[in-house]
């Protein structure tokens, strides 16, 4: 019930900010959300890129850094949504099982691939319904299914 208030609270507040960066001239917002699906807040975003690794690291990791013992971090795990299906839901996915330069490599390449032209930003900007028309595709987008895809190693 709390969580029901909450994420449409922090809903409106995601759309707030990102209406003002787009108002403001901004190219791209990177909004990082760990329960993104989980919150139902995935329809808002342009695309969205997942960050995974395996599940036997994510242990590790979940075990170093909350200080958890490994039937923690398994219970943890089990109560969100599994990496399969938020893979199976994201634009672009990020493998980072392997070393930080190549996980930034990938990002910076997914980035790369999502960052507008300034002459689309500039469009966006000056010419709104181009801005309305490009969040109806996105729209339709989402109801029309879309296939992950995996950045380039």
């Amino acid at each position: 019930m709390l969580n029901s208030f909450t994420h449409k609270a922090i809903q409106w507040e995601m759309v707030k900010r990102v209406l003002w960066l787009y108002v403001t001239g901004h190219r791209l917002v990177v909004y990082d959300a760990a329960l993104l699906f989980e919150m139902g807040a995935s329809g808002m975003m342009g695309a969205v890129i997942v960050v995974c690794c395996d599940e036997r690291l994510q242990i590790e990791r979940l075990m170093t850094r909350d200080k958890m013992d490994e039937e923690g971090a398994k219970r943890m795990l089990a109560m969100q949504m599994k990496q399969s299906e938020k893979k199976a839901l994201a634009d672009i996915v990020v493998d980072n099982s392997f070393s930080k330069e190549e996980t930034l490599r990938q990002l910076d390449d997914a980035l790369r691939q999502l960052t507008p032209s300034r002459l689309t930003t500039y469009l966006y900007l000056f010419v709104p319904v181009l801005a309305v028309f490009s969040v109806g595709l996105r729209v339709a987008k989402m109801f029309f299914g879309r296939k992950p895809q995996q950045a380039q190693r």
